[in-house]
Order: C-alpha cells, then sequence, then structure tokens
C-alpha cells in the first residue's frame, strides 16, 4: 500500500479512537470501493469497517459486513474481539454499569444491547429481535436491505404472500432472495452472549413442529421450558447488577 492509503487509514484508526465512528466506517468504506488484491489485507479492512458500524450503533449494518468478510476467511476471535467489547460493554450498560445511554442512532443501539425499556416487540434487545415472531432471533437471516429475521419467520411469509420487510418496507430486492441462509457470525454470536434466549428459541422452533403435528402436551411442554428459559435470562441479568 502506498504511502497516501497509509495515511488514510491512520487517520481512520485516528478517527475510531476518537469515537468518530461515522468518519471511520466511511473511511474505510471508501477503501473497499478499490480494495486490496491481497485477500488478508481486504479482510482486514472489512473487519475495521463492522466494527466502526458496531461501535455506532449500527449493528444490522456492521452483521452484515462480518458475515460478508466471513466469506473470504473464516472470523476468528482476533476478527471479532471489538465486537465481542462492544457486547459485553451493551450488556453491562444495560444491568447497571456506566447508565448513559445514546441518542440517535446510538439510542438504538442502546435498545440493542443497552436500554432497560422493553419495546416494540417485548424483547428487550430489541434489536436483536425479529419483527415478524417478536421474539429474539433464532437462525438469524439478513436480507439484501440489511435488516434481520428468523429464518423459519421468513420462511413462513413466503408462502402465505410477498415478502416484504417489516422494518423498511422494502419489497423490491426481498423479491429476488431464492433461498434463506442464515448469517452464521450473527447466529454464532447471539448463542454465545444470549444462550438461555438462544435455547428458548429452539424450543420454541420445537413447540411449532409438535403443535403443527398436533402433539398438543409436547408443544405446550417445550414452550413452559422456552417460558422458564426466558425468566432465567432476566434473572440472570438482575443478579449482575
Amino acid at each position: 500500500m502506498d504511502m497516501e492509503g497509509e495515511c488514510v487509514l491512520q487517520l481512520a484508526a485516528e478517527a475510531f479512537q476518537a469515537k468518530n465512528l461515522n468518519l471511520a466506517a466511511d473511511i474505510y468504506e471508501c477503501q473497499l470501493a478499490a480494495p486490496p488484491a491481497d485477500p488478508g489485507k481486504r479482510l482486514q479492512l472489512m473487519v475495521k469497517r463492522a466494527d466502526a458500524l458496531a461501535f455506532g450503533g449500527k449493528l444490522t449494518e456492521a452483521f452484515d459486513v462480518y458475515r460478508q468478510a466471513s466469506e473470504i476467511e473464516r472470523l476468528g476471535p482476533v476478527h471479532l474481539a471489538n465486537l465481542v467489547d462492544y457486547l459485553s460493554g451493551s450488556i453491562r450498560r444495560q444491568d447497571g454499569g456506566d447508565g448513559s445511554p445514546r441518542r440517535g442512532e446510538g439510542a438504538r443501539a442502546a435498545v440493542a444491547a443497552g436500554c432497560t425499556r422493553e419495546g416494540a416487540t417485548g424483547c428487550r434487545y430489541e434489536e436483536l429481535s425479529c419483527r415478524m415472531c417478536l421474539s429474539f432471533l433464532f437462525e438469524p437471516v439478513t436480507l439484501p436491505c440489511g435488516h434481520c429475521f428468523c429464518k423459519t419467520c421468513l420462511e413462513r411469509e413466503r408462502k402465505e404472500r410477498p415478502v416484504m420487510c417489516k422494518e423498511c418496507r422494502d419489497t423490491s430486492r426481498v423479491a429476488h432472495v431464492r433461498s434463506y441462509r442464515v448469517n452464521v457470525v450473527l447466529s454464532n454470536l447471539l448463542a454465545k452472549w444470549f444462550p438461555s434466549l438462544h435455547r428458548a428459541g429452539q424450543l420454541r422452533r420445537e413447540g411449532n413442529e409438535l403443535y403443527a403435528e398436533r402433539k398438543t402436551e409436547a408443544a405446550l411442554e417445550k414452550y413452559n421450558q422456552a417460558i422458564l428459559l426466558g425468566m432465567t435470562q432476566k434473572h440472570s441479568n438482575t443478579s449482575l447488577k
């Protein structure tokens, strides 16, 4: 990389450290417009852009960039260290840490992993919930518009009507999606950091399958287990204070 490119990347790093996250993300995006031939350097730029987006509260966009980066190379702990720091810090803020919610776009990040008020979905982590089933994301799929929904919710919706993003109301790009691929990066992070809620999602899906097979009692047992796990998650959050 030439000297000018190095200076630009240094500026992006300084912007990130100064929490001028929009500037940092924009610089990395510009660098990716003419990506380096070396896949390793391209991966590094993508991860840094995703980090800036995540810390700026744009989690949906960030997870999509992490997913794209994972197509170059499997992401390891070194690639996701900043994201893990952000998520753990957000959880601490929610559960009585520094208690300083952000405004504007940052408010969405506070809700994503930091706002104590339950949103329209009924899930404390509103940005990490599905607008179709109003529950915590399970097997999340990122649509072309950047918003995430449960895979089963999208598949069920497609059987009944043309799929439309419940967030931005986009239909043009969504209509051309032939199959739904789980966002593996996001799914693994949700399973790691929210194991109870992730397990509850599994139980709900199992309950739905049993109910469809007319095994009502077995389905109710799965639903009850899911509810208890949700209560356990809330108790766990409270105990961290």
